[in-house]
């Protein structure tokens, strides 16, 4: 898959600063073509990610987003703690699919703050991935950070242990219809009440 990376990797939470060149760096650099062995390396040292392929350099907006083949979803709920291994269990129970990379955020301190990233069987586009995100962060509501929707969002590393998941369960192509079918009725409900 392609990606952006950040050319620095950080031992620590980046700051505002740092985010400022990581942002230039991302926007001035050629997407780099990478497997789930390379990315888990890249995280684990401490590298940002942008999980998107892009069609030119120049610009990470939306609108110049390719495709995405993995899904990010960040989990740092104070109101609703969840640990690791719960939220895993929590996903594979709802949609039967696992996470093809987990890690622990700069911020941790006892797997309460953490990335579950899930492979997509298949590259998707913008649109698709908005509303696959939305869908799973209905089901899933108050342990996602709903702020995180957007498929331009750098992700940054961590200085903790990233486990790369060999066996992990993908997204399918009927799991996204499935979700976004149940997601677009629930909208349509919402909507008929009003």
């Amino acid at each position: 898959m392609r990606i952006k990376a950040s050319k620095d990797s950080y031992k620590t939470k980046p700051s505002v600063d740092d985010m400022k060149k990581i942002c230039w760096c991302m926007k001035n650099n050629d997407c780099i073509e990478v497997d789930f062995i390379k990315l888990k390396e890249l995280i684990e040292v401490g590298h940002s990610v942008l999980l998107a392929d892009f069609n030119e350099v120049g610009s990470i907006k939306e609108d110049n987003i390719n495709s995405l083949s993995c899904l990010a979803l960040d989990i740092d709920s104070k109101e609703n703690p969840i640990q690791l291994k719960d939220m895993i269990e929590l996903v594979k129970n709802k949609f039967d699919i696992t996470p093809k990379i987990y890690y622990c955020t700069f911020s941790d301190e006892n797997e309460f703050k953490f990335r579950l990233i899930y492979r997509l069987q298949e590259p998707v586009d913008v649109e698709t991935y908005k509303i696959l995100y939305k869908a799973m962060a209905w089901k899933l509501g108050k342990y996602i950070d709903n702020q995180t929707v957007n498929p331009n969002r750098i992700w940054a590393g961590t200085n903790k242990k990233v486990i790369l998941n060999e066996d992990d369960e993908p997204i399918t192509f009927e799991i996204i219809v499935k979700l976004v079918k149940s997601y677009s009725n629930k909208i349509k409900r919402e909507v008929s009440i009003l």
